[in-house]
């Protein structure tokens, strides 16, 4: 009957009928009457509870305990631990706990800490490497595997508005937590800073990680933990019950608007390790179970993806129509005077260039004339006037189709008007220009992705985008899409062309946090983009014409 040291024992007096089942709740075996009435009414023959062959318990105590025991066995763990594994590899896993361990060669390895809160299981089945059970009430159901690599997975689905909370590990002072955020992070819960930023922050898989993933290095041994799905996790860390240490947990939570309730957790242990292992076993769970498609395979579809490989990834900076380097150092002084000059005649080209400039812009050009040597500060100042000016449709009275066609008609005239000041127009511009093409050139690079802030800088200098594609480079915007913006808000400051869409994926597109509110997109304008709308559900015309 179990080693508490506890017999149970029924009177000789007579046969009642009451209907018995063992039960085994935290070690103590009990015997449960079904017919609960019968023996509140006196009908059923004393159960005596004897220790060593005395008796231990009244008969009103024992009703008293039976009715207690029935509470807590309906609400405690009805399932004993489990060891399931394949050749070489074994976990020993509480479904009613959730405590994990692995079986190694120096003993048993905790990789998950019992729950302060069991489930009550139900139809728990195990065989071999894999189980299946319920709890009911919480709305969950569960299955568990040891893989043919040796990783164990969980598995578990939800009732709309279900949470789990697994697992719950320990970084110990001495090991070190990999984290992957941005290019990783290799973080020691000893480290003032870092312990307070994990413990402070707000911290889950779909922003503040670049892929659901993070590991536990020991020496070379690394725990590996990964998630099926980045959506609705929260990871907690806070004090762990030993010096410097950090303990962490995960929650998920099945929401309601989910299509699909279901996640997968999956962790694996590695004996011979590196910093980059969690990246790298994540890697394999997403080409054995997401069909991820290779470089290989989108260069047959988009034959210039062929470009990135090898190809360093430059950022060019500065797309106006000119810059303070088109004007010769010498020629700042001359150009100024003749500008002054000729902006006295009304209705002239210098007198609709001086109305685009600010006051800050047109005191700069006149400082420059009583300055014997012009500082790059006050030649940046005029030449953002005159980029400015070159993108007015005041400036010039021709008609132009197109914003590049006006900035390059503008920039022709310029050019004319001041004779001798200038580089040749197509060569203006500073990061996003000609003269940066070459000088890349000029530097051994034979292959380049070069990002520009937006895709204004492109539009308004095909000439640059042309001699980029001549040399096989690819060029194109940094954008990640990511962000959407109120279409009503097109053509002001307050957004950009990228981040205009349709009005469907504005009303339908977006993330939403549980009370309502939005996620917000870059620089805290407009919203985050759910990018399971769009490619579950492509609108027909996914961005709107500029």
């Amino acid at each position: 009957m179990g080693s508490s040291g506890v017999s149970v024992t029924r009177s000789p007096a007579g046969s009642t009928g009451i209907q018995e089942s063992l039960i085994l709740v935290q070690g103590l075996p009990l015997i449960l009457c079904q017919r609960m009435t019968d023996l509140r009414a006196g009908n059923a023959n004393p159960i005596l509870l004897h220790g060593k062959g005395k008796p231990m318990i009244s008969p009103r105590s024992v009703r008293l305990l039976l009715s207690g025991a029935l509470l807590l066995a309906m609400a405690s763990a009805s399932a004993a631990p489990i060891t399931l594994g394949v050749e070489g590899t074994a976990y020993t896993f509480d479904p009613a706990t959730m405590a994990l361990e692995k079986s190694t060669g120096q003993g048993a390895l905790p990789l998950s800490a019992p729950s302060a809160n069991p489930l009550a299981v139900q139809n728990l089945a195990a065989e071999g490497a894999s189980a299946a059970w319920e709890a009911p009430d919480r709305g969950l159901r569960f299955s568990c595997r040891v893989t043919p690599d040796g990783a164990f997975e969980l598995n578990v689905t939800g009732e709309a508005n279900s949470t789990i909370t697994w697992p719950v590990g320990e970084v110990a002072a001495g090991e070190q937590l990999i984290l992957a955020r941005d290019s990783g992070l290799l973080v020691s819960p000893a480290d003032p800073f870092w312990r307070q930023q994990l413990i402070e922050e707000e911290w889950n898989t779909l922003e503040s990680l670049s892929m659901p993933v993070w590991g536990v290095l020991d020496g070379e041994r690394c725990v590996s933990w990964m998630i099926s799905t980045p959506f609705r996790n929260q990871i907690d860390f806070r004090e762990a019950t030993k010096p410097d240490g950090l303990a962490f947990t995960l929650s998920h939570e099945f929401h309601e608007m989910s299509p699909q309730r279901e996640i997968t957790i999956r962790v694996m242990v590695d004996e011979d390790a590196m910093p980059v292992t969690p990246g790298l076993r994540y890697r394999e769970w997403l080409d054995a179970t997401a069909g991820v498609t290779t470089l290989r395979e989108k260069a047959a579809a988009v034959p210039a993806v062929e470009r990135l490989l090898g190809a360093p990834h430059v950022y060019l900076w500065g797309d106006a129509p000119l810059s303070w380097l088109d004007i010769p150092t010498a020629k700042w002084k001359p150009f100024c005077t003749r500008l002054i000059a000729a902006a006295e005649v009304e209705g002239s080209f210098a007198a609709r260039l001086k109305k685009q400039f600010n006051a800050e812009q047109w005191n700069a050009v006149l400082e420059c004339v009583e300055t014997e040597w012009p500082y790059e500060y006050m030649k940046r100042q005029i030449a953002e006037g005159l980029s400015v000016a070159l993108q007015s449709p005041e400036l010039d009275d021709h008609a132009a189709s197109s914003e590049a066609e006006r900035i390059q008609r503008n920039s022709r005239t310029l050019a004319e008007a001041f004779p001798g000041t200038f580089l040749p127009p197509e060569d203006w511009g500073n990061g996003v220009s000609l003269k940066m093409i070459r000088a890349l050139e000029q530097r051994g690079f034979d292959r380049l992705r070069l990002c520009v802030p937006g895709v204004e800088g492109i539009a308004s200098k095909p000439q640059v985008a042309t001699e980029a594609e001549q040399r096989g480079w690819l060029m194109g915007t940094y954008d990640s899409y990511h962000s959407i913006h109120d279409p009503r808000k097109a053509g002001t400051d307050l957004t950009w062309p990228t981040a205009q869409m349709t009005p469907e994926l504005w009303e339908t597109g977006c993330i939403m946090r549980k009370d309502g509110s939005y996620l917000q997109g870059f620089k805290g304008i407009g919203r985050k983009l759910s990018p399971l709308k769009p490619l579950t559900n492509p609108p027909a015309q996914p961005f709107l014409p500029h």
